[in-house]
């Protein structure tokens, strides 16, 4: 996946925050599987537009229909709750 500009001000690629936050590699691993399964890269695409709350639908753990990508995406199950 190659960096792109991105949506918003002060946006940010998940999973490069997740590796800032410290998250061990087991668990980078689960937050990738959700991130291909939800089809999300950044915190933009699981909060609201002015960035202050999760969207009911990534919390949930479901697809967001009213969002589009350019990315073809792998088919990811959906991961296990653990």
């Amino acid at each position: 996946l190659s960096q792109t500009t991105l949506a918003r001000e002060n946006n940010q690629y998940l999973m490069i925050l997740f590796q800032q936050l410290g998250v061990s590699p087991t668990e980078m691993q689960q937050l990738n599987y959700c991130c291909l399964f939800l089809q999300v890269t950044t915190v933009s695409d699981i909060t609201t537009r002015d960035g202050t709350q999760i969207l009911e639908s990534a919390a949930r753990g479901s697809h967001c229909i009213s969002r589009t990508s350019n990315i073809e995406w792998p088919n990811q199950p959906r991961p296990s709750e653990k």
